[in-house]
């Protein structure tokens, strides 16, 4: 069962010393009954939301890095990582300005 929610309450029972953790939710789980019914230890993950990238815009921003790959004779992962440096500044001291073989070869910062 899987479902988004919020936090609500952390509790411990003061005679058994166990937790209670109450969450809340707009949408009623179908799979409650089974859970419900069965006295089975569960295995429970809770993890912050995140919202989802589409595969589209995934797809499409790797269709970009090939065509300035192309244009600047690189290939796209040259382009990935010289944009995330771009964008992360932590990951610029693991770029190389010049990762192509040839001496005329463009670099992304030649583009700027």
């Amino acid at each position: 069962m899987e479902m988004q929610g919020n936090f609500e309450n952390l509790e411990q029972n003061y005679k058994t010393r166990r937790w209670m953790l109450t969450v809340s939710s707009e949408k009623f789980p179908t799979e409650v009954d089974e859970i419900i019914d069965s006295e089975a230890l569960l295995d429970i993950k809770i993890t912050k939301h995140r919202k989802k990238k589409s595969l589209n815009a995934n797809a499409y921003a790797w269709v970009l890095m090939q065509k300035i790959a192309e244009k600047t004779n690189s290939d796209k992962w040259s382009v990935y990582f010289a944009m995330s440096a771009k964008v992360f500044k932590k990951f610029y001291p693991y770029y190389s300005q010049r990762e192509c073989s040839g001496t005329n070869e463009r670099t992304i910062q030649d583009l700027y």
